[in-house]
């Protein structure tokens, strides 16, 4: 069983966002737990590996979603769009 684990940074980001955003990075997120849970990918999941333990997590056309997979613990990063992502990986390194 994984645990799932929302940093500061994410709960930050999400209150930058819309509504409509909001809802986008949810359904995302319900795409992940559906694959967690059962290890199948539904349709339309788009994840991958960047980098080290961090994968992205495809909410939609434009917004993303940053994870952190170590062990049974999956860490939520950041959510926002590909300059933003990129910003926010440079800021932690």
């Amino acid at each position: 069983m994984r645990i799932v684990r929302i940093l500061p940074s994410f709960e930050k980001c999400l209150k930058r966002r819309t509504s409509c955003e909001k809802s986008r990075i949810r359904a995302g997120l319900r795409g992940l737990n559906r694959f967690l849970v059962t290890g199948q990918p539904s349709k339309g999941f788009g994840l991958r590996k960047l980098a080290g333990t961090i994968y992205e997590l495809r909410a939609d056309l434009h917004l993303r979603i940053l994870i952190s997979i170590e062990g049974d613990m999956v860490y939520l990063l950041f959510a926002g769009n590909h300059d933003e992502i990129r910003r926010f990986l440079k800021s932690v390194r």
